[in-house]
């Protein structure tokens, strides 16, 4: 799909080549996004959890190509700097957690195998920047209002996400199962497109010291296991063995309509709506934040989510052509 936009794109561009001198316009533009990410959510009911993606504002820059084919028809191309992104929220009371230390604190190495389930929240601002290349046909209703439609190419510069984990609930396995967890936090820091697999965390104090029930009114007394630790603030792929691309795909294709008002001056104003035509993102790294495959029989694996998130964005823009 994406090379046939582009070999489009350069066809367009070939057959005007000739008579661009006329009926031709270079300008300028910028704006406001508010951009958003459209995906199944994991909940069947809302019973079960809450999960959401908001729009998160953004600005776009950048040059115009306009050419007038007839009076009525013309075609626009832009190249844009882009900033997309969302407001990421899941909150549920059976959401699982796995990145304890519980020893070797020197090291600082997280134990992949321990895994909690319990009342669990996050909070995540995905920040994206693009390169964006829209491709517009344009219908003047009347000399001063024009409608658009067409496709947009955005290739990804930089992906970062910022905010916080927090939990509170049971251990499920290992030395310490059955083993409550008060709450506590985790920051999220994400870069997508720098951070390696496994990349270390930084530990906060001891998160619980806990009675071990099979050593407790023993002869020997009751004794403490050793302290569980958690991460203070994790990378984006600090629970992964191998880093097998990035978070979000390079290249993704929209769909794009709008509207505009142009002034005799060459100022005008535009209101645009974008609509992800693939999936904005690499499910290599989609798992389910509650469910695992079978953790009563002991099968504490992630479960994967092949589903699709497309980016759904608003556009705002105030522009001039010369």
């Amino acid at each position: 799909m994406i090379r046939a936009f582009l070999l489009t794109v350069f066809f367009i561009l070939g057959s005007f080549a000739g008579v661009l001198a006329q009926g031709t316009a270079f300008g300028i533009k910028a704006g406001l996004n508010f951009s958003s990410m459209k995906g199944p959510s994991e909940f069947s009911s809302a019973e079960l959890g809450s999960e959401t993606s908001k729009f998160i504002p953004g600005f776009h820059l950048g040059p115009t190509f306009t050419y007038d084919i007839t009076d009525k028809v013309g075609l626009q191309v832009e190249l844009l700097y882009s900033q997309k992104g969302n407001k990421y929220r899941f909150s549920s009371e059976t959401g699982h957690y796995r990145s304890f230390l519980t020893s070797d604190l020197n090291n600082k190495v997280l134990d992949p195998t321990v895994w909690a389930i319990g009342d669990k929240s996050v909070i995540l601002n995905v920040n994206t920047g693009h390169l964006a290349l829209p491709v517009m046909f344009f219908y003047n209703i009347t000399s001063n209002l024009r409608l658009g439609a067409g496709l947009e190419l955005n290739a990804l510069l930089h992906a970062t996400g910022n905010g916080q984990l927090a939990f509170e609930g049971q251990v499920q396995n290992g030395p310490n199962s059955e083993v409550m967890l008060d709450r506590f936090t985790t920051i999220l820091e994400y870069n997508y497109n720098k951070d390696k697999a496994g990349a270390p965390a930084v530990f906060d104090d001891p998160l619980a010291e806990v009675l071990n029930p099979s050593r407790a009114g023993t002869s020997a007394g009751s004794e403490l296991l050793d302290p569980i630790y958690f991460p203070q603030r994790v990378k984006a792929y600090f629970l992964e063995a191998e880093k097998n691309g990035r978070a979000f795909n390079l290249l993704d294709l929209g769909a794009n309509v709008d509207l505009a008002y142009v002034f005799n001056s060459g100022l005008y104003f535009n209101l645009r709506g974008s609509y992800g035509l693939l999936d904005s993102t690499n499910n290599t790294y989609d798992f389910s934040e509650y469910q695992l495959t079978d953790p009563v029989n002991g099968d504490l694996s992630r479960v994967a989510r092949s589903d699709k998130d497309a980016s759904v964005s608003i556009q705002v823009s105030v522009g001039f052509t010369f």
